[in-house]
């Protein structure tokens, strides 16, 4: 009997953002889940202000946490200094975790975070959730904006994972495995459980991941050089 080295489940930053920060060309692979990423501030906080008020008027004094230099938390708000012409000040974290703790002690005013993430802390009260990088409302969160709608064009950022073969898996191999994994993808069991986890469910073809990979590293990549961030 034949065997292949087992699959990845890997998400957008080992796919597209850190080859992008480290200038490698990893092999290209396939289906996505995408998980959204939303902006988290201590309740009070105003996108609002942030944007167009207070954050051009006075250059670094927002600070803004992430989960370590380079990660999608940093990215995130690189691409959201670059669309809104504000300069914040970025404070790094060794991961989540600390991050998390010091946004709600009030330590720093936001961060860019992955939904499954942060929406205890909006649903408990301890942050709010302001708004969403995505190009339309989440069913979770019916009443919270996108940044596009408040006034931030271009502003998406998707937290994603995928299910990758080895380079050289024979193509029917690829495509049995695509079907299966699409299959368990829109059972009901499956889209139940994402939405408990705050995830969203993707799916689709070989072809769409090469594209979203190829898309999303051409994307950070441009982040990553204009904000001149370097590996570390």
């Amino acid at each position: 009997m034949s065997r292949y080295p087992a699959l990845i489940a890997a998400a957008a930053a080992l796919f597209a953002m850190s080859p992008a920060l480290a200038q490698q060309d990893p092999s290209a692979d396939y289906p996505n889940r995408p998980v959204k990423i939303i902006v988290s501030v201590p309740a009070g906080g105003g996108v609002d202000t942030v944007t167009r008020t207070f954050a051009k008027a006075n250059p670094d004094k927002i600070t803004f946490a992430s989960q370590g230099p380079g990660t999608s938390s940093h990215l995130t708000a690189e691409l959201f200094m670059k669309l809104t012409g504000t300069k914040m000040l970025h404070v790094p974290y060794r991961g989540t975790g600390p991050a998390l703790n010091d946004l709600v002690a009030g330590h720093v005013d936001f961060i860019f975070m992955e939904l499954a993430s942060a929406y205890k802390l909006h649903e408990g009260g301890k942050s709010r959730i302001l708004a969403v990088a995505t190009n339309q409302r989440l069913d979770l969160l019916p009443d919270i904006p996108t940044l596009i709608e408040l006034g931030v064009p271009g502003f998406l950022s998707d937290t994603w994972n995928a299910i990758s073969a080895p380079p050289k898996t024979p193509t029917p191999i690829v495509s049995k495995l695509n079907r299966t994994i699409n299959e368990i993808l829109n059972e009901a069991a499956t889209k139940a459980r994402f939405r408990d986890l705050q995830l969203s469910a993707g799916g689709g073809s070989p072809q769409d991941m090469a594209k979203l990979k190829h898309d999303e590293t051409e994307r950070w990549t441009k982040v990553i050089r204009e904000a001149g961030i370097q590996p570390e």
